[in-house]
């Protein structure tokens, strides 16, 4: 084989690899537009959704009141991300804060995969936001149970009201 031919081959491949890397993402499955299919643990109304003003802009958020869980019934396809955005300091102001944990579960086993916890900051930086994301490449083409935890707390007086998950989304590339 003319290595000329071999080396041009090699080229291409390493392009077309970059180039497949490089694809923008979008959006696979909103999961605030989904909460009305979403198991919501205790009981409906600890959940709604509301516009948050943020560092990015607005961003639509479920709003969650007291410990709560929310359970997707998810298809991944490949490629795909789990994102959400969290605010760096309690939602309404407060000195509290608040553990975000996300789990995912393939019916066999339960993981957790991500989590964060809010600190008591100044008002000034109530308007921060941090992405917290993930790889689904494990679960390429499974249907699992993606399951977004909260558990409040006032670090002073005990526990407080409110949890932001904002724009929750099933990621493509």
């Amino acid at each position: 084989m003319n290595r000329a031919f071999l080396s041009r081959g090699l080229q291409i491949a390493a392009i077309a690899a970059t180039l497949a890397s490089c694809r923008p993402e979008h959006v696979g499955q909103d999961l605030t537009a989904a909460l009305a299919s979403a198991r919501r643990q205790p009981a409906d109304r600890a959940f709604d959704i509301v516009d948050a003003v943020s560092d990015r802009g607005t961003m639509r958020c479920i709003r969650t009141r007291g410990a709560t869980r929310l359970t997707y019934h998810v298809t991944v396809p490949s490629r795909a991300t789990l994102s959400v955005w969290l605010p760096v300091v309690p939602a309404d102001g407060s000195d509290g804060g608040v553990v975000y944990l996300i789990g995912v579960s393939d019916g066999h086993t339960y993981r957790t995969v991500a989590g964060a916890t809010t600190q008591p900051a100044s008002r000034e930086s109530s308007t921060k936001w941090r992405n917290l994301r993930f790889s689904l490449d494990e679960y390429a083409s499974m249907t699992i149970n993606v399951m977004l935890n909260t558990r409040v707390v006032d670090f002073r007086t005990g526990p407080f009201e409110v949890g932001l998950w904002c724009s929750p989304e099933v990621r493509m590339r």
